[in-house]
């Protein structure tokens, strides 16, 4: 039998309700299945720009000091609840989804010595 290299390790798992304890499904699951112990922070209507939904809760969540740095994984799923400006994949400003989503990303990888995996969440379409 494969040992699992995730057993045992620590996940801090950021996101909207999609990775929420109120609505969220794929969290409880990947925990069970893993062995991993996670820290849900995952916020319903949850966003990282100050013109999406939240007025960029999640990135104030995630840009705190909350233990992540003992983590060994970190996981940010984003995109639903994002506001209009999308900007370029370089940007690191504080109003576009892409500046907001770097700036994330170089904090944690200042911040923490874990593995960051990004979930992008698109909507469906129904047409």
């Amino acid at each position: 039998m494969e040992k699992n290299h995730w057993n045992g390790k620590l996940w801090y798992a950021y996101g909207t309700s999609m990775t929420s304890i109120e609505a969220g499904e794929f969290v409880p699951v990947v925990e069970e299945l893993s062995g991993m112990k996670v820290v849900n922070l995952g916020s319903g209507g949850g966003c990282l720009t100050p013109d999406g939904y939240s007025k960029g809760k999640n990135k104030r969540i995630l840009m705190t000091d909350d233990g992540k740095e003992k983590a060994d994984l970190i996981t940010l799923e984003v995109l639903p609840n994002e506001g209009e400006t999308v900007g370029s994949i370089y940007d690191t400003d504080d109003e576009s989804f892409c500046g907001c989503l770097n700036q994330c990303i170089r904090y944690l990888q200042e911040n923490t010595k874990a593995q960051i995996v990004v979930i992008i969440m698109i909507l469906g379409n129904d047409t």
